[in-house]
């Protein structure tokens, strides 16, 4: 090994010293450094100040803490510098620790640990010894007699560590004492809860008990069910009928020889029935009972092609079940349905073209649309004489008659063309659907000609007021 004389070996080490020195850090931090950067005033200092800055502060007896911020300082030292007489102090950036463990669990969360550390430079998360990051970031204060400059040299390579400001710490936990206090707050919480899982009110774990004991005695009183929140491959329903009901829907079958061979099928919705809900009913008037019977029900979200094709394999399937006969069919006399092209489509669709020559669409409500019609008419001669062609067509006795109504209709329109032009659609509209609705193309003898399901749902109306009124005299 060879031997240096003691002088070159410290001037070796004091070179070994300067290397590790940053280039962009100059070897004495005088004003001269921040000649062309800006002053600015203010109260007090940003705490994430970055870059060669200069503050000027108003003077404070307490000097130091007037001019905090929060970044990590290493204990200041005192300093000096020509021309300037009053206390100047230097300090440097303490650096920071980064964890580069990548089984960290701090680090799974998408970035390293940067400031939770122990004494030892331990990561408090994996407990792995950290690597220490330098920072090269200096600042300057300067202290006379009317006011404080603070100068801040280089850029941080260490995070800024934010302390949260105590009053409002102080503030969160009143207000959360006062929540946690108010006695409505936990009924307040499950009303909350309870509204976001069944948002009309409905329970469907509620229903699902009652179908579990109703089955004990009747096992299509609740047929079958679904959320589609939990099975979205059926939409929502309850589908309902009985033993007793089914029975007697059998007994509607052509050429059954029973008091109901001849009795239509009434189908239609209800809007209001149920809160957020429609639904769907089939029902038949008993001869002997003298009054409607309902069949079936179904509750469902929409009144639309799906829920209408399920209501009529869930009815098929409830008859397959009563009749213990998985070939059974509904083949009534005939069905008498409203105009809705969701109930005629599915008809054709899940029974056949021949099935929906034995339908019938309400004449009831043929009649209200030609009344809705009349009133677009200023004068009255104008409004009776159309009503008058509209319900000749209707009870028309045969299809040469219907013809010729429906030849007078269309002079009718090119009497006065601009003002009964929108006429034509509406005639065209009921002239594709007069083997459903006309007298003159009636296929059946006997035909009914209302949807008698409107008296049913008006049942359910005057139960309700009747209920309430009961209700009523009981509370007075």
């Amino acid at each position: 090994m060879v031997d240096y004389h003691p002088a070159l070996s410290a001037l070796y080490g004091i070179f070994r010293e300067l290397q590790h020195i940053p280039v962009s850090i100059p070897l004495k931090l005088t004003p001269e450094v921040w000649s062309e950067i800006p002053v600015l005033k203010r109260d007090t200092l940003p705490n994430n100040m970055d870059g060669n800055m200069v503050y000027e502060l108003s003077f404070d007896h307490n000097r130091m803490a007037s001019s905090k911020d929060e970044w990590r300082w290493q204990r200041y030292m005192s300093s000096t510098r020509s021309g300037f007489k009053g206390i100047r102090r230097l300090a440097r950036c303490s650096g920071s620790y980064k964890c580069t463990n990548s089984l960290c669990s701090f680090h799974k969360q998408g970035r390293p640990n940067l400031t939770h550390f122990d004494k030892a430079s331990a990561c408090k998360f994996c407990g792995n010894s950290a690597d220490f990051v330098p920072c090269s970031a200096s600042k300057v204060w300067e202290f006379n007699d009317c006011c404080q400059s603070d100068y801040h040299h280089g850029y941080h390579t260490c995070p800024v560590i934010v302390k949260p400001d105590e009053k409002a710490v102080w503030d969160d936990i009143d207000c959360l004492t006062e929540r946690l206090i108010d006695p409505y707050l936990p009924k307040n919480v499950k009303q909350k809860v309870r509204k976001e899982l069944h948002p009309e009110g409905h329970s469907f774990e509620a229903v699902q008990l009652l179908k579990t004991k109703l089955d004990k005695k009747d096992p299509l009183y609740i047929f079958d069910m679904n959320d589609s929140r939990f099975h979205s491959d059926r939409p929502t329903f309850v589908f309902s009928t009985s033993q007793e009901k089914m029975l007697l829907a059998l007994k509607m079958k052509r050429n059954s020889k029973f008091p109901l061979e001849k009795e239509y099928y009434h189908f239609d919705g209800k809007h209001g029935r149920v809160r957020g809900m429609k639904t769907l009913t089939a029902s038949v008037f008993h001869p002997l009972l003298g009054k409607m019977v309902r069949l079936a029900v179904m509750h469902c979200k929409y009144e639309d092609s799906t829920n209408v094709a399920l209501f009529w394999q869930l009815f098929n399937k409830a008859l397959q079940a009563a009749s213990q006969n998985p070939m059974t069919t509904f083949q009534p006399y005939g069905y008498m349905m409203d105009e809705g092209g969701a109930e005629w489509a599915r008809l054709q669709r899940e029974c056949g073209e021949q099935e929906v020559e034995v339908a019938k669409s309400c004449q009831f409500h043929y009649r209200q649309a030609v009344n809705r019609e009349a009133r677009k008419l200023n004068s009255s001669t104008s409004k009776f004489e159309f009503k008058k062609i509209a319900n000749t067509m209707l009870i028309a006795n045969s299809p040469s008659a219907y013809d010729k109504v429906y030849g007078k209709m269309v002079a009718f329109i090119k009497e006065k063309p601009t003002k009964r032009s929108f006429f034509k659609s509406w005639i065209d509209w009921w002239d594709e659907r007069k083997q459903h609705v006309l007298n003159a193309f009636c296929s059946l003898p006997f035909a009914r000609t209302t949807n008698l399901s409107e008296c049913l749902h008006s049942s359910w109306e005057t139960t309700r007021e009747g209920k309430a009124v009961a209700e009523s005299r009981v509370l007075c």
